[in-house]
């Protein structure tokens, strides 16, 4: 193999491992199990100089407290418990490794758009959408009135964060927080939750009205660039 075939096959490797916690706690072992083109070796290898190298952190659940701890192990130690069968640990990104997804990626923060729909307690379903520009917001509101269905007007509720975590590794100077009322209820035999068919609705009214929107480009735009190994 080449140096520079060697080099983009780690490349990739860095890649699938960092981005498999993006958002959430990850298992090095799904990242084995989904990619069985790659020897299971080599993963361990790579995530073990990650995790040297400070781009990763491991975890483990302590049954007695029901907690996540912090796994702080000595570099003799990181292997060993990587190299074990039953992948009974979890792993995130630091900031360190966060900024190392990134420069595979090069993602647009302005155009991150996170959201969650739930239920206050007043029992009344909301949905509630984050970003770093103020006006992306407004132009999902804006693309939800022309379908008048998904949230009710006047319910906004606004937010300035600062500064704005849009996800656990990740710190912006400043974001903005939208809360609306949904208007959109979820037939009681429906095998979705209530508030996952509210998030579901939610991205299919955006994509079916922004094909016709002037603000259709933001929002049809991806966040973050796949990368390329070939």
């Amino acid at each position: 193999m080449s140096k520079k075939t060697d080099f983009h096959k780690n490349n990739r490797i860095e890649y699938l491992i960092l981005q498999e916690p993006l958002q959430y706690n990850a298992s090095l072992g799904n990242v084995i199990n989904d990619y069985d083109d790659i020897p299971a070796s080599d993963i361990i290898k790579v995530a073990t100089a990650l995790v040297k190298n400070g781009d990763l952190r491991l975890l483990q659940y302590d049954e007695e407290e029901e907690t996540l701890k912090t796994l702080n192990l000595v570099e003799s130690e990181i292997e060993n418990i990587l190299n074990q069968e039953n992948y009974d640990f979890l792993y995130k990104l630091t900031p360190k490794g966060g900024v190392k997804w990134e420069s595979f990626t090069r993602p647009n923060w302005d155009i991150y758009l996170p959201n969650i729909s739930f239920h206050d307690h007043n029992d009344i379903a909301k949905i509630e959408l984050m970003n770093a520009k103020k006006h992306v917001l407004e132009t999902s509101l804006a693309i939800g009135l022309l379908r008048n269905e998904w949230h009710r007007p006047g319910s906004e509720a606004w937010e300035c964060l600062e500064p704005w975590n849009p996800i656990y590794w990740k710190t912006l100077p400043k974001g903005y927080r939208v809360t609306v009322e949904s208007m959109y209820f979820c037939p009681v035999d429906s095998e979705m939750s209530y508030v996952e068919r509210i998030n579901s609705y939610f991205w299919e009214s955006l994509e079916e009205s922004s094909k016709s929107s002037r603000y259709g480009k933001i929002i049809r735009s991806s966040w973050y660039n796949e990368p390329n190994f070939d």
